[in-house]
């Protein structure tokens, strides 16, 4: 299955039903809405993909296309819609997934943009990691 696909989004939610105890424990306090706005993907499109998650657990994950560039890009968040909403191209976040790069070293290089209250995000960054792992953990094509 394809990376940031809807396919990808409903085995990371059916991955989060299931989560150990560890996990849970790890994403306790992660009830927050985000986009993630995935730039020039293989196919020619950019993703729009949205995560909402309550206490840890994932409630709802999609993810919309459109051309790239898309209109998106000039489009900033709504605020207070999500709390969040990152940006970066479709091979930073293919990085970040297979673990070749952490959030901090990609907000750093300036090649993850992050949109919203950044203290919140640096304190809910560990409930925020918990995720992220468990991402990493289905396997996919990129």
């Amino acid at each position: 299955m394809k990376y940031m696909s809807q396919g990808y989004l409903d085995e990371v939610k059916k991955k989060l039903e299931g989560a150990t105890d560890e996990y849970l424990k790890n994403a306790k306090g992660l009830t927050w809405k985000m986009e993630n706005l995935v730039t020039d993907c293989p196919d020619g499109v950019d993703k729009l993909v949205y995560w909402e998650f309550q206490d840890g657990k994932l409630v709802k994950a999609t993810v919309q296309e459109e051309k790239a560039p898309s209109s998106w890009r000039t489009t900033p968040p709504d605020l207070n819609e999500v709390m969040f909403r990152s940006t970066a191209s479709y091979e930073t976040y293919a990085q970040l997934n297979r673990k070749e790069m952490e959030v901090m070293q990609a907000i750093i290089a300036m090649v993850y943009k992050l949109e919203g209250p950044l203290p919140t995000f640096m304190f809910r960054m560990t409930q925020f990691m918990a995720f992220t792992d468990a991402m990493a953990e289905i396997p996919c094509e990129y």
